[in-house]
């Protein structure tokens, strides 16, 4: 099986690795989005932003996009020599959109990491 991008060969102990659980989707670009089989965003306004999950596979039917809303998942990361260990993210987002990135951060969207 190819090596995905994403593994890493070595991961020192003690150390972090971030990565991107996604961003906010400019409405005006929305349209180049698959979204018929994802009924979650038929009733969003065509000015409101989405949420975009990053995902290693790209779904066609759109479910790695969802609507303005409050979410929680879990997160779960392992490795073959040390046991794996979860965190729950509450992500809170209104849709609305601004290009000015620091303040599309600060007033649109909240992530909290417990």
């Amino acid at each position: 099986m190819p090596k995905r991008t994403n593994d890493f060969q070595t991961l020192l102990p003690k150390t972090e690795k971030k990565f991107d659980i996604g961003h906010m989707i400019d409405p005006s670009f929305r349209h180049a989005l698959c979204q018929e089989k994802n009924l979650s965003l038929n009733n969003i306004s065509d000015t409101q932003a989405l949420f975009h999950f990053e995902t290693v596979m790209h779904p066609s039917n759109g479910y790695n996009n969802i609507p303005p809303g409050e979410y929680r998942f879990k997160i779960v990361v392992g490795a073959e020599n040390c046991p794996a260990k979860s965190s729950t993210i509450y992500l809170f987002f209104r849709g609305n959109w601004n290009h000015q990135e620091e303040l599309m951060l600060q007033k649109e969207i909240r992530l909290i990491i417990e």
